[in-house]
């Protein structure tokens, strides 16, 4: 991770960056309520194996828990 934050600074961008584990869709929620984000935007795979049936995605977790509203972007 610090080469890319350091590529990005080196750009002029200001970049933060943690490594968590855990479970994505608690991590994302968690994280855009301590930075006061106004919402999420998150991609979609278009995977459509078993276990995403039956445990649901990453966007759809996020859409159901996530506290500021959820764009998912096909």
């Amino acid at each position: 991770m610090k080469p890319a934050l350091e590529k990005a600074r080196s750009a002029g961008v200001e970049a933060i960056g943690t490594l968590k584990f855990g479970n994505v869709v608690d991590l994302v929620s968690e994280a855009a309520t301590e930075c006061a984000a106004n919402a999420i935007f998150v991609g979609r795979s278009g995977g459509n194996s078993i276990t995403a049936r039956i445990f649901g995605s990453v966007p759809l977790g996020l859409a159901q828990i996530a506290t500021v509203p959820t764009i998912i972007i096909p």
